[in-house]
């Protein structure tokens, strides 16, 4: 178990399995190449996460969320944002009022819940696995 906070910072976090918290103040929380449970918040900054979930839960205050997923996950999206832009994975939304959706990822699965006061979430696919380096974009 992974345990982290700041009050004024950006935290990133890479390679990693199991179990993660995260917290900021002030700052993005960048988590790459990750397989298992999770749960980050930020009250100013973008989320940036990237792996394999068994749960998440993800909050800003102000900023996107960009969830990158694997090509063949199954899960079940809950999110609460100003819109959710789906980019090459198979996900279709199954419920959507005013900020509030529901998307179902693959065959529907785990529960990733998501939400941003004052942006987008992004998904689209990762096709990486832990302790693989990825080369920069």
């Amino acid at each position: 178990e992974l345990d982290l906070a700041t009050d004024d910072g950006a935290i990133e976090v890479q390679d990693c399995r199991g179990r993660l918290r995260a917290r900021s103040g002030d700052g993005r929380i960048t988590v790459r190449r990750f397989i298992g449970g999770a749960t980050a918040r930020t009250g100013d900054g973008s989320l940036i996460l990237q792996g394999r979930f068994d749960d998440l839960e993800a909050h800003t205050g102000d900023g996107s969320i960009y969830l990158e997923l694997p090509a063949d996950f199954d899960a079940t999206l809950e999110a609460d944002a100003e819109k959710v832009l789906v980019q090459g994975l198979n996900a279709a939304q199954e419920f959507g009022s005013g900020r509030t959706s529901r998307w179902r990822i693959g065959r529907g699965g785990p529960s990733l819940k998501v939400r941003t006061g004052d942006g987008s979430v992004f998904l689209r696919p990762w096709s990486g696995e832990v302790g693989r380096k990825e080369e920069s974009k």
